[in-house]
């Protein structure tokens, strides 16, 4: 009995272990904000640097806590979208699959 619960123990951790490997995989290959490829970014030098390993997500982590913070009266359109979109638990106002340098060359 000791060896099957023994046995169980180590598979939840080689599982845990698995799951954790595979996010930190997932990091270093897309960016976390929009979701774009790592290999996208080589066409714009030093966009991948800004996003690697997560980086650019404590901008907008900043930015959500200081709309929370700042006074509903002076917010502007974008404040007020991307504060009611949180507030809604949407993720609609996240650049997911597009990055500005991308957006100027379309444009």
């Amino acid at each position: 009995l000791q060896g099957i619960i023994q046995g169980q123990i180590i598979d939840a951790f080689a599982e845990l272990r698995n799951q954790a490997y595979a996010m930190e995989e997932d990091l270093e290959q897309k960016c976390f904000v929009s979701s774009v490829d790592r290999y996208v970014f080589n066409s714009y030098p030093g966009e991948w640097e800004k996003r690697r390993g997560g980086k650019y997500v404590f901008n907008y982590l900043l930015f959500l806590v200081h709309l929370v913070q700042k006074d509903p009266m002076d917010m502007n359109g974008l404040e007020n979208y991307v504060l009611r979109k949180f507030n809604e638990d949407s993720i609609e106002f996240l650049p997911i699959g597009t990055f500005v340098a991308r957006e100027r060359e379309t444009a």
